[in-house]
């Protein structure tokens, strides 16, 4: 065995050691809810259906080794997965499911502290809610601290994979200037700057904007993204962009659409293709939508009972290549990894 060989094994074995380490974590901590009495989410039965989703988790994870080892973005990817300190946030993490769980019991999802309503002025009102009924929605500094954590646990340690998922076909598309030298991109709804990350490391030289409602969530992805420059971050509305028409080679979102209103939707897609240049990129990841993959519909339908996914069931129903179907693009890629899909279209 070479050397690419022995490395690409540890890898491997460390990806899969860190996914049941989350999975095994979300199951300690919807035991602790439940045993103080709190409602959790269902837990699957279907052992066929489990076994498929843990050969979709391994695909995906030697799916993004292989493109690791293509050089479509560096080892230095899973660099941020190993700070062992992370791992110290799963107190913080029980705490917040405990009170996720009173909230989901509850029917609670419109519930906030103090310093979350002082984000509340110029927010649209469909994002004044607990999403996922976690603590102050996307509006407080310790909302944002746990959030990756948390998303990790409900999706076994997978999350930034699929994260990765768009920069492949990016990559492809501008494939005569692989370090982004002079590229513009935009990103709406950043959050804390994980998929921000990976894009810029896989564009070194390009100039990245994000533009995300939530300011204490943008804050923590400035502090984050520190090391590297040209990126910008700033507080916006992906409705309501404030660039001048053609300004951006590539605008993508990852994890959005889902959790916007279909005429939302609509605005963002609108807004950002008047910001994208002719010939530019546009591109999301995002949840599989009903009928991606068949045997998955019924975790589809029950994900917003368990997480107040407002805007879900919508999302689900109304697939996203019919809706950019209605605008001027042209596909170029589309896949799926997996419980996420991904697309990169072509301005024309």
């Amino acid at each position: 065995m070479n050397a690419r060989n022995r490395l690409n094994s540890v890898l491997k074995l460390y990806c899969r050691a860190r996914s049941f380490h989350f999975a095994a974590q979300y199951w300690a901590l919807n035991s602790i809810s439940q045993a103080v009495g709190f409602k959790t989410p269902i837990r699957y039965q279907d052992r066929e259906l489990l076994l498929r989703i843990q050969k979709g988790l391994d695909e995906l994870i030697d799916s993004d080794l292989q493109r690791i080892q293509e050089g479509y973005y560096p080892v230095a990817v899973l660099r941020p997965n190993l700070a062992w300190n992370s791992f110290l946030k799963f107190p913080k993490v029980v705490l917040d499911g405990l009170r996720v769980g009173r909230r989901r019991t509850q029917g609670k999802a419109k519930e906030f502290t103090q310093e979350a309503k002082g984000y509340f002025e110029g927010l649209p009102e469909y994002y004044l809610r607990n999403f996922h009924f976690q603590t102050d929605g996307y509006l407080s500094n310790s909302s944002a601290e746990v959030y990756d954590y948390e998303v990790d646990l409900l999706f076994s340690g997978a999350t930034d994979a699929m994260r990765r998922l768009l920069i492949e076909p990016l990559k492809k598309h501008f494939k005569d200037n692989p370090e982004g030298k002079g590229l513009k991109f935009l990103e709406i709804g950043p959050g804390t700057g994980r998929a921000t990350r990976f894009m810029k490391m896989a564009f070194p030289k390009a100039q990245i904007v994000g533009v995300d409602l939530s300011e204490p969530y943008l804050r923590l992805a400035r502090k984050e993204l520190d090391e590297f420059r040209n990126v910008n971050l700033i507080q916006g509305d992906g409705a309501h962009l404030p660039f001048k028409e053609g300004e951006f080679d590539a605008v993508y979102s990852v994890f959005l659409y889902h959790e916007l209103p279909l005429e939302v939707r609509r605005e963002v897609i609108q807004e950002s293709l008047r910001v994208l240049k002719s010939g530019g990129a546009f591109g999301y990841t995002d949840s599989i939508q009903k009928g991606d993959l068949p045997p998955y519909d019924f975790f589809l339908t029950e994900f917003p009972k368990n997480f107040h996914e407002p805007f879900y069931m919508n999302y689900i129903s109304n697939s996203m290549e019919s809706l950019l179907s209605t605008y001027p693009l042209k596909s170029l890629e589309r896949g799926i990894g997996l419980l996420s899909k991904f697309e990169v279209a072509q301005k024309v």
